[in-house]
């Protein structure tokens, strides 16, 4: 039989432990709220650049340039436009992100098939073939480019610091052998009848690409995702005399990824 003492002191026991219990589980979940909200977390900024040729006489030796990019301070001027063909991640996290992997996943042989069908159906004499790891593209006048595939398929960083610190983000290139062909693409297009461009131009060139990002947190949490690459232009120019043939000058492209929610279709060793 308890006294009122004893059943007060329990009570207050009870009280003081259900009290204790409740403390713990708050702080237990307001730490892992913090940890959830103390990552990394990288995203890809849309890119804009300029492809342009020296000579309208052949398909080869195309150029690329960033068209704008913010201006770091004290930098000078005239480098506001540089030599480039790539895309900038920022770290939007409030932590920093470490082993930072980037790899380009891609069907080379079916992207090389579809711009040699192109070529055929518009009579351009350019021919690109992918053997063994290597890219060959040749067309008339002596002109032919080799690409080396593997070497433009993958980029690491050691870290990437949140943008509130690191305003210039991590630049991962795009392949330029994805850009060449994206341009003679373009430029087998635009061959045809500048009045009839917008009814004959064939969009089946486009070239597929994915990339695969991962990187981890201080704490060790691991992440990835994956992105398709989207190229669009927006702008060309070229020469219609009889010299030129009606051949590609420039073009302004615009790159984007959009994240995927699923893994990647492609092998990275570009099947």
């Amino acid at each position: 039989m308890f006294t009122i003492d004893q059943t007060i002191a329990s009570l207050t026991g009870a009280a003081t432990l259900a009290t204790a219990l409740a403390t713990f589980l708050t702080v237990r979940e307001i730490a892992k709220q913090r940890r959830a909200t103390y990552r990394p977390d990288l995203v890809p900024a849309d890119e804009f650049i300029q492809g342009y040729i020296e000579s309208t006489k052949s398909f080869g030796g195309v150029r690329w340039i960033k068209l704008v990019r913010p201006k770091v301070y004290g930098e000078p001027e005239s480098d506001t436009k540089v030599p480039w063909h790539g895309i900038t991640f920022f770290n939007l996290g409030v932590a920093a992100a470490k082993g930072v992997e980037a790899t380009w996943t891609t069907n080379v042989p079916a992207i090389c098939k579809s711009i040699n069908d192109l070529a055929q159906r518009c009579l351009i004499p350019v021919c690109a073939n992918y053997d063994n790891g290597l890219l060959n593209i040749e067309g008339e006048d002596g002109y032919k480019e080799t690409h080396v595939v593997c070497n433009q398929l993958s980029y690491a960083s050691p870290y990437l610091l949140p943008a509130t610190v690191d305003r210039c983000g991590l630049a991962i290139e795009v392949p330029s052998f994805l850009l060449t062909l994206y341009w003679i693409g373009l430029a087998s297009n635009y061959t045809e009848e500048w009045d009839k461009l917008e009814e004959l131009v064939d969009f089946s060139f486009v070239p597929s690409a994915e990339l695969v990002l991962k990187y981890s947190a201080l704490s060790g949490e691991s992440y990835t995702k994956c992105f398709q690459l989207r190229i669009k232009h927006f702008m060309m120019e070229g020469k219609a005399d009889t010299e030129s043939k009606g051949r590609l000058s420039a073009c302004w492209l615009s790159l984007k990824l959009e994240e995927l929610k699923t893994q990647p279709s492609h092998s990275p060793s570009s099947q």
